[in-house]
C-alpha cells in the first residue's frame, strides 16, 4: 500500500491534502514556475507532450523552455508510523520514467497512426529526477536549529494571506508543514498566543518554500498556545494555487 507521512498525508508526488485535518487528496501538477497548481491538463493535449488527465504522478508543466533551469520538490517525512496501519518494516522507494516533449527523446505524433519518429528532430534538453534522504528532525540549514515563520493573526484558512496580517514567529521544524509549535522568541522559549483554530503560516526567506505552495502558505489547526498537535487527525493543507 501507499506510504503515508506522519501528517497522514498520502506520500505520491502527484497529491496533495485539500483541507485543513481531513483526508482528502486532490492531483497537483508543478507548472513552469514551479509552483503546484491544480489545473487540469486535457487529455487532448497528450500530443504536446501532457500526460493524461488521470495522472496522478509529478509532473511538470514546462512547455516553454527558457534559459533557466527547473527545480521542484516534495518532501516527505516518516517516522515507522502511518494511517495505513502498518507500524514497521521498510519504505519502498520506486522512481518513474521521465517523458516529454522537452526531454531527449523524438516526439510522437498525433492522429491515429503516429508519424514517423525517426524523422523527427531530437530534443537537445534534459531533465533529471534526484531522490535525498536525510533526518527531518535536523537536516535544515540552519546550525542553531531555529527557524523564522510567519503565521495569520487571527483565523483563516484563505491561502492568500498577505503578510500584513502575518506575525513573525519562530520553530525548530525547517519543513514547513510538519511545524508543531510557534514561539515569539529565538531561544524557543515563549510560546505563540493565537486564537484557536485554523492558521496560514510560511517559512520566512527564499528558500522556505521548498515545495512551491501557493504564496509558500500552508493551514493548519493551531491551539492558543501556538502548538499543531501533529497527525491525521490534524494535518497540515498546502495552499495550491489553481492556474498554471
Amino acid at each position: 500500500s501507499t506510504a503515508y507521512d506522519i501528517n497522514g498525508q498520502l506520500a505520491k508526488f502527484g497529491m496533495a491534502r485539500s483541507g485543513v485535518g481531513n483526508s482528502n487528496f486532490e492531483k497537483v501538477r508543478v507548472n513552469n514556475s514551479g509552483a503546484l497548481t491544480t489545473n487540469v491538463i486535457n487529455p487532448s493535449a497528450q500530443g504536446s507532450g501532457y500526460l493524461p488527465d488521470s495522472q496522478t504522478d509529478f509532473q511538470l508543466d514546462n512547455v516553454t523552455i527558457g534559459s533557466s533551469q527547473n527545480n521542484n520538490t516534495r518532501i516527505f517525512a516518516f517516522d515507522g508510523t502511518d494511517i495505513s496501519g502498518n507500524t514497521n518494516g521498510e519504505y519502498r522507494i520506486t522512481m518513474g520514467n521521465l517523458t516529454g516533449t522537452v526531454l531527449g527523446y523524438k516526439p510522437i505524433g498525433s492522429g491515429v497512426f503516429p508519424q514517423n519518429v525517426c524523422s523527427n528532430t531530437v530534443n537537445n534538453n534534459g531533465g533529471e529526477q534526484r531522490l535525498e534522504i536525510g533526518d527531518a528532525s535536523y537536516g535544515g540549514e540552519n546550525a542553531n536549529g531555529v527557524y523564522e515563520y510567519q503565521v495569520s493573526n487571527s483565523v483563516s484558512i484563505n491561502c492568500s494571506t498577505s503578510s500584513g496580517n502575518m506575525s513573525i514567529v519562530y520553530a525548530r521544524e525547517f519543513i514547513t508543514k510538519y511545524v508543531t509549535q510557534f514561539y515569539t522568541t529565538q531561544a524557543l522559549t515563549v510560546k505563540k498566543s493565537l486564537p484557536a483554530g485554523s492558521h496560514v503560516f510560511r517559512r520566512t526567506g527564499t528558500t522556505g518554500n521548498v515545495e512551491g505552495a501557493q504564496n509558500g502558505n500552508y493551514v493548519a489547526v493551531f491551539n492558543a498556545t501556538g502548538l499543531r498537535t501533529p497527525g491525521s487527525g490534524n494535518a497540515t493543507k498546502t495552499c495550491v494555487g489553481n492556474n498554471a
